[in-house]
């Protein structure tokens, strides 16, 4: 993609590169506590369900997803969410992962009319039944939030 906008004359700036981050510590715990600040809610070790069931998964994504990735300086929590948001609305067949990603972005303060804007531009590019799709999601986070007194 990079060479095809040089190729039309388009020069980009390139971002800032990510400040290293300390790995002498356990990546596990760094990445179970950001998940925590991101959910909102304490996050068992390994997590419920799926983790009991493979903790292998469970190490992997609290120490590749939340530690290394969100761990980043490049975006802050709000940034990454309505990356990861955008992309999960604009699949088919990943709605459980939305509607976790809906309610963490929440929870960093991203609001109802942001995503709605999200769900604009997915329905013009994408479709308008991802969009619905997200949509339909974005209520559902909202009710439960709701319901929690959040």
């Amino acid at each position: 993609m990079l060479d095809e906008r040089k190729a039309k004359g388009i020069t980009d700036t390139e971002g800032k590169a990510a400040t290293a981050i300390d790995d002498k510590g356990d990546k596990y715990e760094r990445g179970r506590k950001t998940l925590e600040v991101l959910s909102g809610q304490p996050q068992s070790k390994p997590a419920k369900g799926f983790g009991e069931f493979s903790p292998r998964i469970d190490r992997f994504l609290k120490e590749h997803l939340f530690a290394d990735i969100f761990d980043s300086d490049v975006l802050n929590y709000q940034q990454r969410e309505l990356a990861t948001i955008s992309g999960l609305a604009a699949m088919s067949g990943v709605e459980s992962q939305l509607e976790s990603h809906l309610s963490m972005g929440m929870n960093t303060g991203l609001t109802e009319s942001q995503l709605q804007q999200v769900f604009d531009l997915i329905e013009k590019n994408i479709s308008r039944e991802q969009a619905a799709t997200a949509r339909k999601s974005l209520v559902k986070i909202i009710a439960a939030k709701q319901k929690k007194g959040k």
